[in-house]
């Protein structure tokens, strides 16, 4: 019985995974407004999914639409003033390879969010400290992931724009690979040689043969896929080839590290809430933010590595 559970638990994760790329990769593909697009459904699904979390009662319906708002301004501000900077009202000129190439919330952004949400806390009886601080600072993290996807996706259009958008898709198909790699390395490990627990705190079913299961196939799967991306003259980036191998060695470690960090957040999170999922959206797979946490995070900390790197690093070199 638990070989045939197991069975059918695999092959609806397999069907799920197979839908869900085949959804995402046309829009990385493509790029442009596909992937805003794509980008912005799948930043209200997860809010959505964030906002609805708590099983006793609602969060305040302004409270609701403010945070839907707020969170699409503050992925995408960097856009606007990106493009205004360099060119002004001519918006013709505008350009998602211009825009997304930071990561970045201004100040006054988020002191207007955080500060509109205390109030909240302050003048409506049903919303609490407690509310405002989870929103704040939850809604922040999710806000630079979605920036860092997008960010992932148009940088290599910045430094590399001979190129067409199927070359410059790469970085971004690399970093879920080495996500979705170190998700499934967990799993297969974890099921078969699963022995000592990581934190039944946060989540009862992890354990460490599988994080070091998942760690050496993302890593491998990672660094093979850009190994041969740069061996067919089409390398992620100009420093993430095997001239400075190094470089990409470190994100290649980095990728599986945070992707577990970024499950452990959300998960305990849903522990917190007393909830196993934070939606039914993919039925017993959950939601969104079930399918993304890992990846949101990996897309994140890619980002601010390749940053430092591209704006510290080499310049210095």
């Amino acid at each position: 019985m638990e070989k045939q559970a197991f069975q059918r638990k695999t092959l609806n994760r397999l069907i799920v995974g197979l839908i869900l790329f085949a959804i995402a990769i046309p829009s990385i593909m493509i790029g442009d407004w596909f992937i805003v697009m794509f980008s912005i459904i799948g930043l209200l699904l997860a809010i959505k999914e964030l906002l609805a979390i708590k099983s006793e009662t609602m969060f305040p319906l302004p409270i609701r639409w403010f945070v839907y708002g707020m969170s699409v301004v503050l992925v995408f501000w960097i856009f606007l003033y990106n493009n205004f900077q360099e060119a002004g009202f001519n918006l013709s000129a505008w350009g998602f390879d211009v825009g997304m190439v930071k990561l970045e919330i201004p100040t006054v952004f988020l002191t207007l969010f955080a500060g509109t949400l205390f109030f909240s806390a302050i003048t409506d009886v049903r919303f609490k400290v407690q509310d405002a601080t989870f929103l704040i600072s939850v809604v922040l993290l999710m806000a630079l992931s979605f920036q860092g996807f997008l960010y992932l996706r148009f940088f290599p259009n910045n430094v590399m724009n001979e190129r067409d958008n199927l070359l410059n898709s790469l970085l971004l198909i690399y970093v879920g690979i080495g996500t979705f790699m170190t998700d499934i390395g967990a799993y297969f490990v974890g099921s078969f040689f699963g022995k000592y627990k990581m934190n039944t705190r946060v989540s009862k079913n992890k354990t460490w043969e599988g994080f070091y299961g998942g760690v050496i196939l993302s890593f491998i799967s990672s660094f093979t896929f850009a190994f041969i991306a740069d061996a067919l003259g089409a390398p992620l980036l100009p420093f993430l080839g095997m001239e400075q191998w190094y470089f990409l060695l470190g994100l290649s470690i980095i990728i599986p590290l945070v992707s577990t960090l970024g499950d452990f957040i959300f998960s305990i999170i849903k522990r917190e809430f007393g909830v196993k999922h934070f939606s039914t959206l993919l039925g017993e797979h959950g939601g969104i933010l079930d399918r993304i946490d890992s990846f949101m995070m990996a897309c994140l900390v890619s980002s601010l590595y390749l940053t430092v790197i591209y704006d510290w690093v080499l310049v210095l070199q």
